[in-house]
């Protein structure tokens, strides 16, 4: 494994060129990263504050999907998997502004690569979960109890989504997926 602070730049850069020099690039990137703010009312987040939830969420992958495209391209395959959230699709103060207007910034970002990538071969995909039992839920000012936290999807129910979509025949796409859980 090779690490990677998300927000600088430099070092996705430095990342991808490593992966494409050591491997050739990647067949698959699925940008998982997640960060959520302290504060969720829009009347009281603070500049810094919104720009650190939209570098994690919305221009970290962006930037490292753009550094390891070339390769996908090059060789006509390749897959980009999003993992985004429900809040795109249902903003709310739940996730708070930030998260959500990164999450749907993230989701809207996939739509154009997907326009612009599919001719060359390579699969984009969205996924937009519910609430998943992660340690972001430990920055809401008042966490969920480890009852309600089983009752929430799993890290794994995500990968499950993620390997269906991943393992269709290269003629295959699913553009989104939008999974919940079965209890609210």
């Amino acid at each position: 494994s090779i690490a990677c602070d998300l927000t600088d730049p430099g070092a996705i850069e430095s990342l991808a060129k490593t992966l494409i020099q050591m491997r050739g690039g990647v067949d698959l990137l699925v940008n998982n990263a997640g960060f959520s703010s302290k504060v969720r009312s829009t009347r009281y987040i603070g500049a810094d504050e919104w720009r650190n939830v939209m570098d994690v969420n919305t221009l970290a992958p962006a930037m490292l999907t753009r550094a390891l495209l070339g390769p996908m391209i090059e060789k006509g395959s390749g897959h980009v998997v999003m993992i985004s959230s429900m809040a795109a699709v249902r903003p709310g103060i739940l996730g708070g502004a930030a998260y959500s207007s990164a999450k749907s910034a993230a989701r809207a970002y996939m739509d154009v690569l997907s326009t612009e990538v599919r001719q060359h071969g390579v699969r984009c995909t969205t996924i937009l979960p519910g609430e998943v039992d992660t340690p972001i839920l430990d920055n809401r000012a008042l966490p969920p109890s480890e009852e309600t936290r089983k009752l929430m999807m799993q890290a794994e129910d995500i990968s499950a989504a993620v390997m269906m979509a991943v393992s269709l025949p290269q003629r295959a796409n699913v553009l989104e997926i939008a999974i919940t859980a079965t209890v609210p």
